[in-house]
C-alpha cells in the first residue's frame, strides 16, 4: 500500500515490483484498483503489475474532489510511471 504526491494529488497505488515488463491496470469511472485483483494474481509471477486509483476514486478520493478530465488522469499516470522509474516509450 503506497501513495505518491503528484500533480497536486495524493495518488494511491500498488506495485508488485516484479522483474518482468510492467503492466499498468487503469480502472473506469466509479471503480478502483481492486477490480484488477484476479489479473494481478494471474500475472504477478511474470510481470511487474501496477494498479492505482485515479482522482476521486478509491483511496485517492478526497472529500470534495475538484473537476478533472481524462487528460488529468493521463498526466497523473505519466507522473506515477516516472515516479516508479518506468520509462514511457515515445
Amino acid at each position: 500500500m503506497a501513495f505518491a504526491d503528484l500533480n497536486g494529488q495524493r495518488l494511491y497505488y500498488e506495485d508488485t515490483g516484479g522483474t518482468g515488463p510492467a503492466i499498468v491496470f487503469c480502472h473506469g469511472l466509479m471503480m478502483d484498483h481492486e477490480m484488477f485483483a484476479p489479473q494481478v494474481d494471474a500475472f504477478r509471477d511474470r510481470f511487474r503489475c501496477i494498479v492505482w486509483d485515479e482522482r476521486g476514486h478509491g483511496q485517492t478520493a478526497v472529500e470534495a474532489p475538484e473537476p478533472f478530465t481524462y487528460y488529468d488522469s493521463a498526466n497523473d499516470l505519466a507522473a506515477l510511471l516516472s515516479h516508479l522509474g518506468i520509462e514511457i516509450p515515445t
